[in-house]
Formats: C-alpha cells, structure tokens, sequence
C-alpha cells in the first residue's frame, strides 16, 4: 500500500498522488511538540463544536420563526439532524481509534470525505493506516481516495 507524502500548500491546493482505493496519507511536514499538539486537538475539537453551535442556533431559529415556510422549517429540521448525525459518527470513529492505540485524535466530517488526525511519534504502519480507513468506514459511507490520514508527529 502507498501513501502520498504531500505538503501542506498540496493539501490546500488538492494536489498530490492518488491511488484509486486507497486512503490519502498526508501531512509528512506536521510536526509539533506534546503541548502543542494538545492546543492543535483541543482548539480544533473546540472550533469544531463552536461552529456547530452556531449552526445550530441559526437553525433553531429559522424552526421558530412563524414567517417561514412549512418546507423551509422541515429542511431546517433535516439540517440539525444531520448535525447531529455527523457528531455522532465523529465520535464513534475517534472512540474507535483511541481504542487502536492512538492516544489524541480528531475526526473532521466533510460533505463527501473525512479528515482523520493523529499524534504519533512514528511513521504510521500500513496496519495502522488500514485500521484508521476501517473505524471510518465502519461509520460513514465514503469512498476510501476521500478518507485523508494526516499525522500530526510528537516530539519526545
């Protein structure tokens, strides 16, 4: 199995090796100490929630105002259903990961694919990678090029 070892101008710009089936493991160049990696999971973690709240909040209120249509409230309803769809899956695949070994994880849902980071202090093995592809696939339908590895590298 390979994986590509793009930068990060690549992973801004979307270019970089693909193989057809295979996760994207990115992020060669991320490196941190062990407290910056804990602000790196707890800010992300908390920016990630932040940004739902306040997408909740507006759809909180599009369901309560009375001027609105009975289909722009039902899309509302749909849209906080899969807030909450997504946080779920979030959690589950980060639980499942924690329970492969990696001790700090976050998992980014997007529409069509998911970002999976992980702290390490070691280049990650093909059956790590692999058992990181499985915990997502285990809980959300995506294709395997749309799941992106990237390891975020402790220092001792």
């Amino acid at each position: 199995m390979k994986y590509s070892g793009v930068s990060a101008d690549n992973i801004a710009t979307g270019s970089g090796t693909k193989y057809l089936g295979e996760a994207l493991y990115v992020g060669a160049d991320a490196t941190e100490s062990k407290n910056d990696s804990s602000d790196y999971f707890s800010s992300t973690v908390s920016e990630r929630e932040k940004t739902r709240e306040e997408a909740i909040a507006l759809l909180e209120e599009t369901i309560s105002d009375a001027k609105l249509s009975k289909e722009q409230k039902t899309a509302a309803v749909d849209a906080l259903a899969e807030i909450s769809d997504d946080k779920t899956k979030e959690a589950a695949i980060e639980s499942l990961i924690k329970a492969k070994g990696f001790e700090k994880v976050a998992v980014i849902l997007g529409d069509d694919n998911v970002s999976v980071v992980v702290a390490t202090d070691h280049e990650l093995l093909d059956s790590e990678s692999m058992q990181i592809t499985d915990a997502v696939l285990s809980q959300v339908d995506v294709e395997l090029e749309n799941i992106k590895i990237i390891k975020l590298k402790l220092l001792n």
